[in-house]
């Protein structure tokens, strides 16, 4: 689950990266 989570989370940040 922790693996699941911080793996969404670093699409979150690469999304509102390049969406910058």
């Amino acid at each position: 689950m922790i693996g699941r989570e911080k793996k969404i989370s670093l699409t979150f940040l690469g999304v509102l990266c390049v969406s910058r």
